[in-house]
């Protein structure tokens, strides 16, 4: 730092400065590098406290409660469906059984009618009687006749894994899809099926489905690999108490998720692969590196203004009718995306 950048915030002449002790102005110096170390870092632990979803990149999840933005009504009318709201209702779906139902009494005592005709179907629906089914392959052993050896019959082939397609996919479509906790899924086989079954033997139910989308999986990957413009990012995922990562790279017609163990460029170019389009990324390091085009995510450029307008030690008032204008046209272009 310079003496004329001291001598700007000291009230003093330069005059005065001269005839001051050499020893007194290094100390000056000194104190006055260190108060601007201190103030440059107080601006950054006072602009990291008023981050939020709203003008950085933390996720919504990260906003303490009291700081979340409360939704304001929309009016002082009863909760559900307003006036001219388009309904939903059941559509009617091929019947397994069709009973008619003619009237039972008119109000003037006569039980009989001609001319019957439908002008309704109410329709009912119902889950069938769940019963499980049981297969014991008994297997048998004996004795040759020509060597007198002891042969053992084994289980057909398809069926050695004790547990069918079927209820191997259901499984795994509550494991997985709907994201139920292996006990979970372990009560609602036992309290809707009626079927024990451990933990152990959900988890290789699971093993037996990722094993068998894996063509799929891998078809999305190459899908994804052969878009010109993807959304890549990256967030925290915990794999039996360890730490992971869970990226996704996303476009229009895919979503290719992976596990990796770190969140290094290693990590994201084993997720590319091949690819060398155009990414659309937030601030990431390992993203600005990236040597194709690269188009920062609006999102974040929008939540950075918002920080950017909200910091308190350098006014930035004057600039304020511009940043304003360039947020409106990230919105439209987010909107147009």
């Amino acid at each position: 730092m310079s003496v004329q950048d001291v001598l700007k915030d000291l009230p003093i002449s330069e005059e005065e400065w001269n005839q001051t002790p050499s020893a007194v102005r290094a100390l000056v110096l000194q104190q006055h590098e260190l108060i601007a170390k201190l103030i440059k870092r107080v601006e950054e632990l006072e602009a990291r406290l008023g981050q939020n979803s709203q003008n950085s990149s933390r996720p919504p999840s990260s906003d303490l409660p009291y700081q979340r933005e409360k939704r304001k009504s929309t009016g002082a009318g009863k909760p559900g469906a307003k006036q001219g709201h388009k309904g939903c209702q059941q559509s009617l779906l091929p019947p397994t059984e069709v009973v008619p139902v003619p009237p039972k009494l008119c109000a003037c005592g006569c039980q009989e009618f001609e001319n019957l005709r439908a002008f309704y179907t109410h329709q009912h629906i119902e889950l069938p009687k769940i019963a499980m089914q049981i297969t014991h392959f008994v297997l048998q052993k004996g004795e040759c006749t020509v060597c007198g050896r002891t042969c053992k019959g084994v289980a057909p082939e398809g069926f050695g894994v004790g547990y069918g397609p079927r209820f191997t996919g259901l499984i795994g479509e509550l494991s997985g899809s709907q994201r139920s906790s292996r006990s979970a899924v372990k009560e609602f086989c036992q309290s809707v099926l009626g079927i024990a079954i451990s933990c152990g033997g959900i988890q290789r139910c699971v093993d037996r489905v990722s094993e068998a989308i894996l063509p799929y999986y891998a078809a999305i990957a190459e899908r994804a690999r052969n878009i010109k413009v993807n959304f890549i990012d990256e967030t925290s995922w915990y794999q039996h108490g360890v730490l992971a990562w869970l990226w996704v790279m996303v476009n229009p017609s895919v979503a290719f998720f992976s596990v990796k163990a770190s969140r290094s460029k290693e990590a994201f170019e084993e997720l590319i692969g091949h690819w060398a389009g155009i990414l659309v990324s937030d601030g990431y390091g390992v993203y600005r590196k990236w040597v194709n085009q690269r188009q920062t995510c609006l999102a974040h450029l929008i939540n950075g203004r918002q920080h950017f307008r909200f910091r308190i030690s350098r006014p930035i008032s004057w600039r304020s009718p511009l940043c304003h204008g360039r947020e409106q046209a990230l919105r439209r272009r987010a909107l147009h995306w």
